[in-house]
């Protein structure tokens, strides 16, 4: 097995938050008391994350009105994986200058979204890779 290339998406700067904006998308959740929200806050101030961490779409919505519920849905959750995905699988096809039918084995891992059908047949489908790829 050989890395021939790899890509990192750099997300748009409207899924950049900072630790405040993340508290009050947690707060306006409505699901979290205030112990449980200055407990966020101390995880945060420790966690490594800056001031522009990317958050998904569908909850930093949640910012732009104060009645504004966050999207959790399969289609926003399918849709960030989209743009996330399709962008880096991109870029390192290119990088690697290897055309999408060449590719044998695609392996796509991604702990908190597993839908049906998968994270590979979409990336198969949309880039019209071969279908034997394994």
């Amino acid at each position: 097995i050989y890395c021939l290339s790899f890509a990192t998406f750099k997300p748009p700067e409207d899924w950049k938050v900072d630790h405040d904006q993340i508290i009050e998308m947690m707060r306006r959740k409505k699901c979290f008391d205030e112990g449980s929200l200055d407990f966020m806050q101390r995880i945060l101030e420790r966690s490594g994350t800056g001031p522009a961490t990317a958050w998904p779409p569908g909850i930093v919505q949640s910012l732009h009105r104060e009645d504004q519920k966050s999207d959790q849905s399969i289609e926003a959750s399918r849709k960030e994986a989209e743009t996330v995905i399709f962008d880096v699988v991109e870029q390192a096809l290119r990088k690697a200058n290897v055309k999408p039918k060449e590719i044998d084995i695609l392996v796509i891992n991604c702990s908190l979204f597993s839908p049906t059908p998968s994270l590979c047949a979409m990336v198969m489908s949309h880039f019209g890779m071969r279908d034997d790829v394994a």
